[in-house]
């Protein structure tokens, strides 16, 4: 356990040294290689029948020259998963099913897919040393394509988002879609005044663009929040967006969640609904935010501390009522929300526990901690005193630094998840074979790695 934890450190540390220098220049190395896993984040499912993944890599050790958006065929994943025996799970698959791929800048963040007339999904993916948002096409048998040329190299190919003032969008990381526009929002702030002004002032940006015409945009500004994450509300009209105040200089950070109606962001002065979660459960900063699918609960994850913060949802953010806090493990990331066979559960990612907790929605209690520590116990929540310490259980092994997750149901009682782990590039699968029985969850596939033949 002590040697993860130096790695995934070791990992941090270079991440926050990479994204300092991203002026560093790429033409002298080369593109990454479409078939390979590295440092994937975000994910999201596509296709008709989600067959289809959509997982961006982000190139942080900056090796390559860039990064790669790649679409996995996750109905051959799936039954080569089911087709294995008992005694072989959890299964390792070392050739990734890549069904196509192109190559984009690095540092990705979070994608937003849109559906077109015609049946073609356009992924939006921002990124967020260029300031700037890769628009590719999937055309058909799993084929990706840069929107502007149909090539495989989106690298010259971004839609700058620009600032009042001309300078790029600082950082922009976390992207939705509502109605015929995507939204995406900044994790930094910046200066707010034009050229040759000297106010100081900073403010975080949200720029919105036509999902038919990526070129078709309008920028705003949305004072000192940084963006985390950012969904739609269950009505689809709303946007929801989860992060933090930056604060003055010699001030606390603050955790906050936003609302605006999406026809407000034509108004100069966008008319926006807060939540504080320093007031609502004493957090700094809030990390993702989910609703359930009638939409009368909404569910967040926050750091300082590490939560899942249930909330009654009656329209914007100001209107959000706490109802329930569930301790988790350390520095939750990302989320599943999963309402199956009657039952609701969260599967929720920690980067600096190395862990997936699953969360019982109904009872408000952590059932089941995947984290690689080996349990006697199977018949029911795993118990502290039932853990075993120093040793490793590839069944509850999820990674190091898992981040993104997606569920995709199974059968009448059961559902998969897939995520991906961050710091040794793999995607896994973690079955939850009965929503009643949470607990038995197990990793049934390793998929992918690293190692570069």
């Amino acid at each position: 356990m002590l040697k993860r934890k130096r790695v995934m450190q070791s990992v941090l540390a270079a991440m926050l040294i990479v994204i300092s220098v991203t002026a560093c220049d790429d033409d002298e190395r080369e593109a990454q290689p479409l078939d390979l896993l590295r440092f994937p984040t975000d994910m999201v499912l596509g296709g008709e029948e989600s067959e289809l993944l959509y997982v961006v890599g982000t190139n942080f050790d900056r090796r390559h020259a860039g990064g790669a958006l790649q679409v996995i065929d996750l109905a051959a994943l799936n039954e080569r998963v089911d087709g294995a025996t008992e005694s072989a799970l959890p299964l390792r698959i070392a050739d990734v099913p890549v069904l196509g791929g192109v190559h984009i800048g690095s540092f990705g963040g979070q994608i937003a897919r849109a559906v077109l007339d015609d049946g073609t999904e356009r992924l939006f993916v921002p990124l967020r040393g260029e300031g700037g948002v890769t628009v590719v096409d999937m055309v058909g048998g799993g084929e990706l394509r840069c929107h502007l040329d149909a090539g495989a190299d989106c690298r010259r190919q971004m839609f700058d988002l620009l600032a009042p003032s001309g300078a790029s969008i600082a950082d922009p990381f976390a992207a939705a879609v509502v109605g015929e526009h995507v939204y995406v929002a900044a994790l930094r702030t910046q200066a707010t005044e034009e050229a040759g002004a000297t106010s100081g002032a900073k403010a975080a940006y949200m720029a919105r663009m036509s999902v038919e015409d990526p070129a078709d945009q309008m920028v705003r500004s949305v004072g000192a929040m940084i963006t985390r994450d950012l969904v739609a509300g269950p009505d689809n009209v709303h946007l929801f967006s989860i992060g933090a105040l930056s604060p003055a200089v010699g001030g606390a950070t603050t955790g906050q969640i936003r609302s605006f109606s999406a026809t407000a962001f034509e108004d100069e002065d966008i008319s926006i609904q807060r939540k504080s979660l320093i007031e609502a459960v004493g957090s700094s900063d809030g990390r993702a935010i989910a609703f359930s699918q009638d939409g009368l609960r909404a569910f967040v994850l926050t750091r300082s501390p590490s939560a899942l913060v249930v909330f009654e949802s009656g329209g914007g953010a100001d209107k959000l009522v706490t109802r329930s806090t569930v301790a988790l493990p350390d520095a939750p990331s990302r989320m599943a929300v999963v309402e199956h066979d009657g039952i609701r559960l969260a599967a929720v990612t920690s980067t600096r526990d190395d862990a997936l907790a699953i969360v019982d929605l109904d009872h408000n209690e952590v059932v089941a901690i995947l984290d690689g520590t080996v349990c006697d116990v199977l018949d029911a929540p795993c118990p502290a005193a039932a853990r075993v310490v120093g040793e490793r259980d590839p069944s509850t092994d999820v990674g190091i630094q898992p981040w993104g997750v997606v569920a995709v149901p199974r059968d009448s009682s059961g559902v998969r998840l897939w995520l991906g782990s961050f710091a040794d590039g793999t995607l896994r699968s973690v079955d939850i074979a009965d929503m009643r029985r949470p607990w038995q969850s197990r990793v049934t596939a390793v998929v992918g790695g690293m190692e570069e033949q």
